[in-house]
């Protein structure tokens, strides 16, 4: 230590100290949830649509599409 220098008590190694320390708990910590986590079962048949399905005008829609984006500042 140089002339008029007190230490403060941080230092490289201190820093890498408590950070591996903390991230060594985080790790602990967290395990216990992902091991006693089940994974979700997929759904065997996707729902059945509330709706029937109706034919689309093209040209209508993207006249609507169009009138849209400009109408909201696109």
């Amino acid at each position: 230590m140089g002339k008029g220098k007190t230490r403060t008590g941080h230092s490289r190694r201190s820093f890498l100290k408590s950070g591996g320390a903390l991230l060594a708990g985080g790790m602990i910590g967290c395990a216990p949830a992902l091991v006693s986590s089940t994974p979700k079962k997929p759904a065997d048949t996707p729902p059945a649509l509330p709706w029937t399905w109706g034919k689309i005008d093209p040209m209508e829609a993207g006249s609507r599409a169009y009138r849209f984006y400009h109408d909201i500042g696109g």
